[in-house]
């Protein structure tokens, strides 16, 4: 039987790579690697520490907690990459916990499904804060791609992730705290906005 950490360490490589082709196809068909691999490289940035957060967070609550591949979740990721659209939805975080009284149960859910968007938002806006930064300092394309990247794929994860419909954390977390999630629902818009336009 495999080692669950192993198991989950691969399943989050598989994971970065089926983003990465359905957000880079475009650099990968036309032979633009170093653009494909800034690709690679941002979607690591965007897409590990929203897991890893959850992770972190539920073992903190004291939960078992790693992440698994979705099968369906896959292929939905594969395809998005023909649509305009992109659907992120490889893999999610299992998690374990050893409380049976549901309002437990529903707060550590809620708390464990924050961290992960709250991630993603506080690494969109250090990104944007780098990309307008150096936007003014020098040109060199494939730094701000990386950047841009980034902040686009950060805004996007938080926001899928935060709407109010289950499996995804925005479920978890306006069943238990409305005004949390509003609050985190509305900057992952912002910055989504603000990255797109």
């Amino acid at each position: 039987m495999i080692n669950v950490r192993i198991y989950g360490s691969l399943s989050l490589m598989i994971s970065i790579l089926v983003i990465s082709m359905a957000v880079g196809l475009k650099y990968l068909l036309s032979w633009h690697l170093t653009s494909f691999l800034a690709v690679v490289l941002a979607t690591t940035l965007a897409y590990i520490p929203h897991e890893l957060m959850h992770i972190a967070v539920a073992r903190r609550l004291g939960c078992l907690s790693t992440y698994t591949l979705d099968p369906v979740g896959l292929v939905l990721t594969l395809v998005s990459s023909a649509l305009p659209v992109k659907i992120i939805m490889p893999g999610y975080v299992i998690i374990s916990a050893p409380y049976y009284d549901s309002f437990t149960r529903k707060k550590i859910e809620a708390i464990t499904a924050s961290a992960g968007p709250l991630t993603n938002i506080a690494i969109g806006l250090g990104a944007l804060f780098l990309q307008l930064l150096l936007a003014e300092m020098f040109s060199y394309y494939v730094i701000l791609l990386l950047l841009k990247v980034i902040v686009q794929l950060s805004a996007w994860i938080a926001f899928f992730n935060l709407l109010p419909i289950p499996p995804l954390d925005g479920n978890k977390i306006i069943a238990w705290n409305p005004l949390t999630w509003g609050a985190m629902f509305a900057s992952s818009i912002g910055l989504m906005l603000y990255s797109l336009f």
